[in-house]
């Protein structure tokens, strides 16, 4: 239940990250980030799915955390951008 959990947030929540950056790509100063994120989010979801065709292996799953944390980190640079 735990799993189907995360994956149908993940859904949700590479729909929203994708609608935003999607939109905010064509803003100048938060073109870069809004690709970044958008990068992130396919390198993301290509782990995850690959973490479990793999039986859910050590370093993918590693990797998935670190994608995640870099993700996240991405969507706030893109926030930031657009604050300023």
């Amino acid at each position: 239940a735990l799993h189907l959990l995360h994956r149908y947030a993940a859904v949700l929540a590479a729909l929203l990250f994708a609608i935003v950056a999607l939109r905010l790509r064509k803003v100048p100063r938060a073109r870069n980030a809004a690709l970044a994120v958008l990068t992130l989010l396919i390198l993301e979801s290509g782990i995850g799915v690959l973490t479990v065709i793999s039986g859910f292996s050590l370093w993918l799953g590693v990797a998935h955390n670190v994608g995640a944390a870099l993700l996240l980190a991405a969507a706030a640079s893109l926030m930031h951008s657009v604050r300023q």
